[in-house]
């Protein structure tokens, strides 16, 4: 992936806009402390304002979010309704452990869809838009 735009951060929390491969979907490498902060909410803000020109789906990338709290589980919830709202795939990848486990604990593990690479989320973004006809 070439290619980055901030999209809003502080020293605890950051979202970056990385270009994907597919060139349709939209990449979002989050990083820090994942938590209702206003960075978080920027993010939010602005992906929200984005879902209607995003061709191929969304993907977020965890692998550089350190740790999530309470706050962060609803921002993910969040995220993924917005997504879901507008009828664009949205997959999560990069996670370690102790993000799996707090996805299992919150059960939003089943609920939002994970892939273990970002190769992997971006064919399951095709296959979904497939599915739906786009």
């Amino acid at each position: 992936m070439a290619g980055s735009k901030d999209i809003g951060g502080s020293t605890g929390f950051t979202a970056r806009e990385v270009q994907a491969a597919d060139g349709g979907s939209r990449v979002y490498a989050l990083a820090g402390v994942f938590t209702n902060c206003p960075p978080a909410y920027d993010f939010l803000n602005h992906l929200r304002a984005e879902l209607g020109d995003i061709q191929g789906g969304v993907i977020l990338d965890l692998t550089e979010v350190i740790h999530m709290t309470s706050g962060g589980v609803g921002m993910l919830a969040a995220l993924f309704m917005a997504a879901r709202e507008a009828g664009c795939p949205m997959f999560i990848t990069g996670m370690h452990s102790r993000l799996t486990s707090i996805m299992k604990v919150t059960g939003l593990a089943p609920v939002i869809p994970s892939r273990e690479t970002m190769d992997d989320a971006l064919a399951a973004v095709k296959e979904a838009r497939q599915a739906s006809g786009g």
